[in-house]
């Protein structure tokens, strides 16, 4: 069942692709993508998530699929 369902968001992620013309492969858009991570970091006091750098390229595919932009700054609160 996993692959099924591996094979057919590859196969959406495709259609979202070449419908915005971006002429790459859903594998390289998933590779691309991989690199945006969520990362935890604690400063003194303060505990915050943030994402890594969003590429040019990484933007152009979350919005051809449609999925928003993540904040920079997902969470940031006060170590307890």
């Amino acid at each position: 069942m996993i692959c099924v369902l591996a094979y057919f968001l590859e196969k959406v992620l495709e259609l979202y692709c070449d419908r915005a013309r971006l002429k790459i492969s859903p594998r390289r858009a998933h590779s691309i993508l991989s690199q945006l991570k969520a990362v935890h970091y604690r400063l003194g006091t303060q505990s915050l998530i943030a994402t890594t750098a969003l590429q040019e390229r990484m933007s152009q595919i979350l919005q051809a699929a449609n999925i928003p932009i993540p904040e920079k700054i997902i969470k940031s609160q006060p170590v307890t």
